[in-house]
């Protein structure tokens, strides 16, 4: 059995250093006596509950009061040199504030929980048919017949036209098999989820519409059940209302049991079923991925053989939600703790030249009986309190953050939304503040102990630095550099890469450009087969606008993200071409300032009886290797019923997005293969964005049943094209120039208080006649020796960034020897001149008078 006075002996430990000092001796002495008075089992057992219940008393009484000493003298200390605190203040802020905010879109994509039951068990079907569009009692039979299906559901997510009183709008709408709800273990908020037998082809339309819908379209009404709404001009009878801030998946506002009844809805364009399931208990990732990749093999083994990156596979839930935003956040998540670990160099920093030049105040109070516990505790104390004020402060930078990575990589589910208010984000501010503040205030503790007081505490002039010191200092110089060539050369290249982007050829002129899509699905327009009519009288209406210049329209406008159908028409004599189909009106190239290079453009004599025509694009022409030689010529496109189409010009090769290679076009025109949507663009004079709501009332003006969405101009799309690579790069460039300038305060620190505790050697130096211009030459070499050795070891960090900057921006260019070069010479020259400039202050020293001080 323990000794009781060992187990006592251990519990006085939880005291502070003070009180111990102070009681400990007495206290261990009164418990040996009372504990030896107490001599039945009995009367110890209540001995030993008076005994921790004072324990548990007076520990934190005792602590309480001696951190509230600890904390007024704090701001005394940092007091006496406020600027150099209020720098690292601030920097530790932005530090901790920056990556808090990061780390809330880390956290929201990769640790919270899903609102599903279960949700690790959910995965998504990747790249094989079966992910695909299938019969219904095909997918039930799959799904009852799985070796690794709990249960499985299918989806459809798109766009469709939401109608009612108050005009047409647009919504995300999921069209999913009856067993959606139930899979993800979801009960609807108000009614009920569709019955097993909802998803048949032919059954009566049903849906369950999302919260925030319901509140906005119905004003939270609970008699919506049983209300009608319409999408695509088909009318469904609401069910249920889905629980707040469920909008799996994208955003939806509208479930739909229609997966398996493809005519039900009226759409078009590309439509990719998905399947999402839920594996069975006991049964991990890569087991079902094995069973899958077999079942794949045996079933459609040339699905199979694809590249790694298409090859099917089962991909968990979280990880496909978090999708190209997962990396590219972790990769932003570690710049910014390099940030941070810059930003807590220079604390330890500024803690080591308190402590040096508090050795000799130390010193005295270690001599009048304060213990090294207590000083190390008073020096904890007090760099806490400097990186919990900084954290508190660097919550609003944190929400800014988390703000403004929001607007360019929004989540795709509402609960993912970056929040600094949730409890994970808060710990890791306090545990990030805490850490290094229990760190740093260490770091001099050590240091000081290291120190001999009673030689200190009688010298007016502190001399040479200790080694200790010295040492220290050089190493968080050296890792200062080694980050911030790190980031200095991952921002050369972002930066030269972003430049590169913003001078891509496009293939069309941005300026002076105003656009807006309709879509037609669902609407007397598309049910009566009267889209060229709406197109021209549109284009009409728009052209009738004064200051418009020229107008036209086109289903697959440049600058979009969506997917992309890849047809591969055939020349009359030549080969396949696999190109993208686009429907286009007469002036669309002209409006978009898309050149043609051979042949003509639509006209209006291009009609439904006359011959059928087509345009190409110049890498269509490239590719088919007759150049110019294609006009004239014929080919046929899957989808034209068969029918010969004239190729009557060639236009130049435009990029849906400006870091993708143009892909191959064929255009026909609308009034011969009129779409279910367009995007209409108008050319107009002066500045584009005054043009937008006129345009807007224009064409509403033919059917304000028709949705009308996505106005903007066609710079804003571009931005809009272009913002997650602009913010990724700005984001590294700011955070490469906040560590340059944390790097050089530091360095600048550290030649300012080397020149302070040398003045004496200073002095004799000078008195024997060194000149100060070789001081400071030597000044110089000593103090850039970290920073070199840093810069070293910083170039194969540089090397390992640039395999994962691509993450942040496509076509980024490797971090290459020139760029760490380049990266090294501006951070060599800046601290060379921060160096120089501290030591300016040799050229100010009397040696008389530095002789005199000792």
């Amino acid at each position: 059995m323990a000794d009781p006075k060992q187990i006592y002996r251990f519990l006085l430990k939880l005291y502070p250093a003070r009180f111990r000092e102070e009681y400990e001796a007495p206290l261990e002495r009164q418990f040996r006596d009372e504990y030896g008075e107490a001599r039945s089992p009995w009367a110890r057992g209540l001995f030993w509950l008076r005994a921790l219940a004072d324990l548990g008393t007076s520990i934190p009484a005792e602590f309480a009061r001696e951190l509230r000493q600890d904390l007024a003298y704090a701001p005394r200390v940092y007091g006496r040199r406020p600027l150099v605190t209020v720098l690292a203040f601030i920097a530790l802020a932005l530090a901790i504030g920056v990556t808090t905010g990061v780390f809330s879109v880390v956290n929201a994509l990769l640790i919270r929980s899903l609102p599903f039951h279960d949700p690790e068990r959910l995965v998504e079907a990747k790249g094989n048919r079966m992910a695909g569009l299938m019969g219904r009692a095909e997918f039930y039979n799959w799904r009852d017949g799985s070796r690794y299906w709990h249960d499985v559901a299918a989806y459809n997510s798109l766009e469709m036209n939401l109608s009612g009183a108050a005009g047409a709008g647009r919504v995300h709408v999921a069209e999913t098999s009856a067993n959606f709800f139930a899979m993800l273990g979801t009960e609807p908020d108000l009614g009920r989820a569709f019955t097993a037998d909802e998803d048949a082809p032919g059954m009566a339309g049903v849906a369950v519409i999302g919260y925030g819908l319901w509140q906005q379209m119905f004003g939270g009404d609970p008699r919506v059940l049983g209300a009608a709404v319409r999408l695509n001009g088909t009318p469904l009878t609401v069910v249920g209302v889905a629980p707040p801030g469920f909008d799996y998946p994208a955003k939806t506002a509208i479930w739909t049991p229609t997966v398996f009844d493809f005519d039900r809805l009226p759409k078009s364009g590309a439509i990719f079923g998905q399947t999402i399931g839920r594996l069975k208990p006991g049964l991990t990732l890569a087991q079902a991925n094995a069973i899958f990749a077999a079942e794949v093999i045996r079933t459609d083994p040339a699905g199979y053989k694809r590249d790694s990156l298409s090859r099917p596979r089962l991909t968990s839930l979280r990880d496909q939600l978090a999708g190209p935003v997962r990396q590219a956040s972790l990769v932003l998540f570690g710049v910014v703790v390099f940030v941070l670990f810059i930003a807590c160099a220079n604390v330890a920093q500024l803690l080591l030249s308190r402590v040096t030049e508090r050795r000799q105040e130390m010193a005295v109070r270690a001599a009048l009986g304060a213990s090294r516990a207590r000083l190390v505790q008073q020096l904890i104390t007090e760099s806490a309190v400097l990186t919990t004020a900084a954290a508190g402060a660097g919550l609003a930078v944190a929400y800014w953050a988390a703000r403004l990575a929001s607007s360019v990589q929004p989540a795709q589910l509402t609960t993912q939304e970056y929040s600094i208010l949730d409890g994970r984000v808060l710990g890791f501010a306090l545990a990030v503040a805490l850490i290094t503040g229990v760190a740093f205030g260490v770091l001099p503790a050590w240091l000081m102990g290291r120190t001999q007081p009673a030689i200190d505490a009688i010298r007016t002039q502190s001399g040479n630095p200790a080694s200790g010191a010295s040492r220290t200092r050089a190493v968080l110089i050296a890792m200062q550099a080694a980050f911030t060539l790190v980031l200095v050369a991952g921002s050369i290249t972002m930066g030269r890469s972003f430049l590169r982007l913003m001078g891509t050829d496009l293939g069309f002129h941005t300026q002076n450009v105003a656009t807006l899509t309709v879509s037609l699905s669902g609407t007397r327009e598309g049910a009566d087969n009267q889209e060229r009519q709406f197109y021209q009288e549109a284009l009409l209406r728009l052209r009738a606008v004064p200051g418009v210049e020229s107008a036209g329209a086109a289903d697959y406008l440049p600058l979009i993200s969506q997917p992309l159908m890849l047809l591969r028409p055939k020349l009359d004599s030549g080969p396949e071409v696999r190109s993208v189909p686009v429907t286009a009106t007469p002036d669309y190239f002209r409006s978009l300032g898309i050149d043609i290079v051979a042949g003509r453009d639509f006209t209006d004599a291009d009609r439904p009886a006359s011959e059928p025509v087509a345009i190409v694009n110049e890498e269509f022409a490239r590719l088919a290797g007759n150049g110019a030689r294609l006009i004239g010529r014929k080919m046929t496109a899957p989808f034209v019923g068969g029918k010969f189409l004239t190729i009557v010009g060639i236009v130049r090769t435009t990029r849906f997005m400006p870091a993708t290679a143009g892909y191959a076009q064929f255009y026909l025109p609308t009034a011969q293969q009129p779409p279910a949507f367009a995007t209409f663009v108008a050319r107009v004079r002066g500045n584009p964005e005054r043009y937008l709501a006129v345009c807007r009332d224009a064409v509403q003006q033919v059917d304000r049943q028709v949705a009308i969405y996505s106005v903007m101009t066609l710079r804003q799309r571009l931005r809009e094209a272009l913002a997650k690579p602009r913010f990724y790069t700005t984001a590294i460039v700011f955070f490469a120039g906040f560590a340059m300038l944390l790097a050089l305060i530091g360095i600048y620190g550290v030649a300012s208080y080397s020149i302070s505790a040398r003045t004496h050697e200073i002095g004799v130096r000078m008195a024997v006649g060194a000149s100060p211009g070789r001081l400071r030459f030597a000044l110089l070499r000593q103090s850039m020796l970290p920073m070199a050795a840093g810069m070293l070891a910083g170039v194969g960090a540089a090397s390992a960034l640039g395999r994962f900057l691509e993450y942040l921006m496509s076509g980024v260019e490797p971090v290459g020897a020139l760029t760490c070069g380049a990266a090294a010479l501006v951070l060599a020259m800046a601290a060379g001149v921060a160096v120089w400039t501290a030591t300016a202050r040799v050229l100010r020293v009397d040696p008389m008078r530095a002789l005199r001080t000792e």
